[in-house]
């Protein structure tokens, strides 16, 4: 059964490498990051600090960033975290 499992796996892979499609890069400059999207998602939103995708079976993907100020990322989550309660 380990053998039949291990194959099954190795031809799954293999096939998957085959049908493999290249991903899109995104980036925001603004923000100095980028991201790659998976073959099938549109360009549905665009702004300054991100974007939103939709995908295939109305999968969506959302990206978006900000600056922090002058808190440390811990202390500008706990704040968010306080102000969503």
């Amino acid at each position: 059964m380990r053998h039949f499992l291990l194959g099954l796996t190795v031809c799954l892979y293999c096939t998957t490498l085959l049908r493999a499609e290249a991903w899109q890069p995104f980036g925001v400059r603004q923000l100095g990051f980028t991201f790659d999207i998976p073959p099938g998602f549109v360009l549905t939103q665009h702004s300054d600090q991100g974007a939103a995708f939709l995908g295939p079976r109305e999968a969506s993907l959302v990206v978006w960033g900000g600056r922090l100020g002058k808190a440390s990322f811990r202390a500008e989550i706990e704040h968010r975290m306080i102000e969503d309660k």
